[in-house]
């Protein structure tokens, strides 16, 4: 009985385990040099990561309410980002222009460094 149990519960963890996982995954990770080098951070599916400080200009703006953050130590320090499969990395710079990024290791000009937000929009 106890052995079945075991043999139960070590199947139920694994399982638990490998979705942890799969949804782990599913993220953006900005790098503050090209190449994913420097520091690094999280963005989670369909979150908002606001560059600039409360109270600036905010030009991130969404079609759809999304759990929204700031964290104005990535003002002006976004080189390169790398998403998982499922993502795209929305980056928004001072103009207000916005464009969709997968794994990149040099941002283009207008997105290196002026960037003012990214949007981890996941499927």
């Amino acid at each position: 009985m106890m052995f079945k149990f075991r043999q139960a519960f070590l199947s139920l963890a694994l399982a638990a385990a490998a979705l942890g996982v799969s949804t782990a995954h599913a993220t953006c990770t900005i790098y503050a040099d090209a190449d994913f080098k420097g520091a690094s951070g999280v963005v989670q599916p369909n979150d908002l990561l606001r560059f600039n400080a409360e109270g600036t200009r905010d030009v991130t703006l969404l079609l759809r309410k999304v759990r929204t953050f700031r964290d104005p130590s990535w003002f002006e320090q976004v080189s390169s980002v790398q998403v998982s499969e499922k993502c795209e990395a929305i980056f928004w710079n001072k103009k207000g222009s916005h464009d969709r990024f997968r794994t990149t290791a040099q941002l283009p000009p207008e997105y290196d460094n002026p960037a003012l937000g990214v949007h981890c929009e996941c499927k």
